[in-house]
């Protein structure tokens, strides 16, 4: 009997893996495109203009996206000629994917590089 337990517990195993190949393999192309970047620093510019930083945990096939640990960068006018740019946190952020404009890896901080930009948005990514 244990034999037959173990066959049957490899075939749910097999079972499940199965279906999740087949849901992976169903997913729309917008969502296969960023699925790499999970859990990376990225910027999204948003359809006002606005450029929001943080850590992607989502997205779904109508490219809405979850940002964490997110903040936007406003520059301060002081005077005509002095300005400073400013980080408000904002948290965890959904940005609808109506409102996502572009969408690139954030490389700040890394010698000899630039964000990189992963997607151009405007309906698909």
């Amino acid at each position: 009997e244990a034999e037959a337990e173990k066959a049957a517990r490899a075939a749910q195993q097999q079972a499940a893996r199965d279906a999740w190949q087949r849901k992976l393999d169903a997913e729309p192309e917008a969502v296969r495109a960023v699925r790499p970047y999970l859990n990376q620093r990225v910027r999204a510019t948003l359809s006002d203009g606005r450029h929001v930083y943080g850590r992607l945990r989502c997205t779904d096939d109508k490219c809405n996206v979850v940002l964490a640990d997110t903040y936007e960068l406003r520059r301060v006018q002081h005077s005509d000629e002095h300005s400073t740019e400013v980080a408000h946190r904002l948290g965890l952020v959904l940005v609808p994917g109506e409102h996502l404009r572009a969408f690139a890896v954030d490389m700040r901080g890394v010698a000899g590089s630039e964000s990189r930009v992963v997607a151009g948005v405007g309906g698909t990514v």
